[in-house]
């Protein structure tokens, strides 16, 4: 008897360590369970930053035309995010040079903003190979694989490792060849995207390369809407030069009146005739301020007729007689020319237009001057529709979400015939632009595609309905990628549908921060059940470790007895 009691009461340790230690091999799974999400929190957290680094400087973009603003704030943004010493923008020059014309650096570290390096720090043979998209991470400039000479230049910025991305720009040739039906040109290599470590060695992380990449991008964007803005400013300018050729001819004209008395009358009726007729609104002014010629144009502008102005004071101004204006006229009459001063004045029926006026003195007979002439366009339409150029130009060229326009064929017939997508499509599927003109959208699609969203989509396109479905699509490489995309049709100022223009987003991020949130649902419901279980096991084994407790003090007084 008090050998088997004596065994049984070895024999429960041992049962209760093996338990132990399940508890502890399925308390070490959950954890690395949990650490395995943690992780996957970590980068999901990262990618978001990235995104909303991308998405905040894209911003900026749209918002500004001011090409060194832009450039300044992505390499403060980007320094800041990547916990970098210096990050700059290297700018290669034709010559073969190179500057650093935007910088930003920790204050314990050299400057190299604005100075210009000769074409041996940056040879053209590497140029091919970064114009094809190539992109460098040095973790260690005195590692086997980098340059001795590249290593030594470095040195002396106090650099210890470095990542290096190109920007690039559309081939500027590229028009001219798809004319000639040539073979397209690689990009032209605009310049370089740098990041510094100089406080350590730095391994790079592949999303750090990839958001450079992105960066990359973005600033090639922000340099092309800085150039067309630039093309946009030229054309004004030529505009500008036209109207202040127009109106010095009018003044020369005005001047030959005076000089050829004997064609007086011929020349003033031309000149009532050009007057007459031109699309501009023309006036004069005597020396007291009365209007003198007020042309039909000025009419349909201003809503006023010639009776009702000519020999009072010219309307345009009596609202308020503005001080620059007064000044404008005296200056004028001391013969003064003015061309294209842009103001925004109000018709007689209260509605504002922004017009550009210009004025010039006129001399009579003695060459002296007795009034002044003034031709004003209104430019209400026109900077409207810059305006709206502007920014339909903004949103289509630098919007993230690709954009298709078709061709608008009637349900059946053959099409619709893409013809125009914007540089986010040829981003998100890999297709050129050159690659898609004249075929269907019918080239992303795939096995995968599902023909009854497809269907909701001719279904609405039949009614000249806008539809808005989400498919999976397949880029040139055949790769799967979920997109969502809504297309509307266009009709033209007749009423009839013209095009089909459409907006399509890749969403594959989207769906797998969803598969992610129902992970994490899930590693929430794991959590509950952990805790329920080490409460139950808590309960289970705390009762036979009290009852073998129990035994074991009865027993001792007999246990010492015996022995």
């Amino acid at each position: 008897m008090l050998i088997s009691d004596f065994s049984i009461i070895n024999l429960a340790p041992f049962g209760i360590g093996l338990s132990i230690i399940a508890l502890g091999v399925i308390y070490y799974f959950l954890n690395l369970e949990v650490t395995r999400r943690q992780r996957a929190e970590v980068i999901l957290r990262q990618q978001t930053e990235r995104e909303r680094l991308v998405n905040q400087i894209a911003q900026h973009i749209r918002e500004s035309l001011e090409l060194e603003e832009v450039l300044t704030t992505t390499v403060a943004e980007v320094r800041e995010f990547l916990q970098a010493d210096r990050v700059l923008i290297y700018r290669l020059w034709e010559d073969g040079t190179g500057s650093a014309i935007t910088e930003t650096v920790l204050p314990e570290y050299t400057k190299i903003l604005g100075e210009t390096f000769p074409e041996e720090v940056f040879p053209r043979e590497y140029h091919q190979a970064y114009s094809l998209g190539k992109t460098r991470a040095i973790a260690n400039v005195e590692q086997a694989d980098v340059e001795a000479c590249l290593a030594d230049f470095v040195k002396q910025f106090g650099v210890k490792a470095k990542l290096v991305v190109p920007i690039l720009q559309e081939n500027r040739q590229a028009d001219k060849q798809r004319d000639r039906q040539t073979p397209a040109s690689p990009p032209d290599l605009w310049g370089l995207l740098i990041v510094h470590q100089c406080d350590r060695t730095r391994i790079w992380e592949s999303w750090e390369i990839e958001l450079m990449k992105q960066l990359a991008t973005q600033v090639a964007i922000a340099i092309q809407q800085s150039e067309l803005y630039k093309q946009l400013q030229t054309l004004n300018a030529e505009l500008e030069h036209r109207v202040q050729q127009r109106t010095q001819e009018l003044a020369k004209a005005n001047v030959s009146l005076r000089a050829e008395i004997a064609e007086r009358q011929r020349t003033q009726s031309a000149l009532q005739a050009l007057i007459t007729a031109s699309p501009r609104a023309i006036f004069t002014l005597d020396l007291e301020g009365y209007v003198k010629i007020w042309n039909p144009a000025a009419e349909r502008m201003f809503g006023w007729t010639e009776a009702e102005v000519i020999d009072h004071p010219n309307p345009i101004f009596l609202d308020d007689q503005l001080e620059e204006y007064n000044t404008l006229q005296q200056s004028i009459l001391q013969g003064i020319t003015y061309t294209r001063v842009e103001l925004r004045r109000f018709k007689k029926d209260g509605t504002a237009i922004d017009i550009v006026f210009s004025a010039a003195p006129l001399h009579d007979s003695d060459d002296s001057i007795n009034g002044m002439v003034a031709v004003i366009a209104d430019i209400t339409h026109q900077k409207q529709q810059e305006e709206q150029v502007r920014l339909l130009q903004s949103v289509v060229v630098n919007t993230n979400d690709a954009v298709v326009i078709t061709e608008a064929q009637p349900i059946g017939e053959p099409g619709p015939n893409i013809i125009y997508v914007n540089e986010a499509f040829t981003r998100i599927t890999g297709y050129s632009l050159e690659e898609v003109l004249g075929k269907t959208p019918r080239i992303l699609q795939g096995a995968k595609t599902s023909r009854a969203e497809l269907a909701k989509v001719w279904t609405a396109l039949s009614r000249w309905e806008p539809a808005t479905v989400q498919v999976i699509n397949y880029r040139k490489d055949g790769s799967e990628f979920w997109n969502e995309f809504s297309i509307v049709p266009v009709a033209d100022k007749t009423g009839w549908y013209t095009h089909w223009i459409s907006v399509q987003r890749d969403i594959t991020g989207r769906k797998r921060l969803d598969e992610i949130r129902m992970a994490l649902e899930r590693e929430r419901e794991l959590s509950v059940l952990k805790t329920r279980f080490f409460s139950m096991a808590s309960h289970e084994f705390r009762t036979p470790l009290s009852t073998a407790l129990a035994a074991a003090q009865l027993l001792e007084p007999t246990f010492r007895t015996s022995t």
